[in-house]
């Protein structure tokens, strides 16, 4: 059942922006080892973004950090804080979870009372974020991706432009991003073949030694 009744993607069929540069990236980055990083910096191109992360959203485990650009002392930090538990009660991590749609949700969107929150009060104000988009894609009935994508209070809050690009790049994304980690494994996710297990493992270890150093 989902969180809150107005957890619906976001849409509004505004004029579509240009997505053409976008889209040229992402397919020649497809089956890449730096496919999270293209699309990182393909976004940065077009939209201001302080933190960009993937995040792999299983039922029945905590997420999984499969990308993350947000590589200072206190976001590496406040990730791992993240993932030893206040993503419980992370908005994103619980719609995700209670089989909210794929597509594109803004942080207020799904909790119109984030700063009265638990979540707010013991983990995000201390974060230094304040406005965030997720765009979930599923892989399988149990798994989803979550493209995270933040700002901290030293930049305004994503602006009506901003949201529109995201809207009209969701379908391209969502698309690239599924092709992405399905092509690289020959069989069903359910029981995560080895070339998933493999790339999982590549990213995971990535982020551990990011978080160490």
């Amino acid at each position: 059942m989902r969180q809150d009744a107005t957890a619906e993607p976001i849409g509004d069929g505004r004029p579509v922006p240009d997505t053409a540069g976008l889209a040229v990236t992402l397919l020649d980055g497809i089956g890449r080892p730096d496919f999270q990083q293209r699309l990182a910096q393909a976004l940065k191109r077009e939209v201001v973004v302080d933190a960009g992360l993937i995040l792999l959203y299983r039922r029945g485990d905590p997420p999984r950090i499969l990308f993350n650009d947000w590589r200072t002392h206190k976001g590496l930090s406040d990730i791992r804080h993240y993932l030893q538990g206040p993503y419980q009660l992370d908005p994103f991590y619980r719609l995700a979870l209670d089989d909210g749609d794929d597509g594109l949700y803004r942080l207020h969107q799904i909790a119109p009372a984030f700063d009265s929150s638990q979540y707010y009060r013991e983990y995000y104000r201390y974060s230094g974020l304040h406005d965030e988009f997720n765009l979930f894609i599923g892989l399988d009935a149990h798994t989803k991706v979550a493209l995270s994508l933040a700002r901290r209070r030293t930049h305004e809050a994503f602006s009506s432009a901003d949201t529109q690009f995201l809207q009209a790049a969701a379908p391209l994304l969502s698309t690239a991003i599924r092709r992405h980690f399905l092509d690289l494994r020959p069989q069903a996710l359910d029981d995560e073949t080895p070339p998933l297990r493999s790339l999982l493992a590549q990213a995971l270890k990535s982020f551990g030694r990011s978080v160490l150093t």
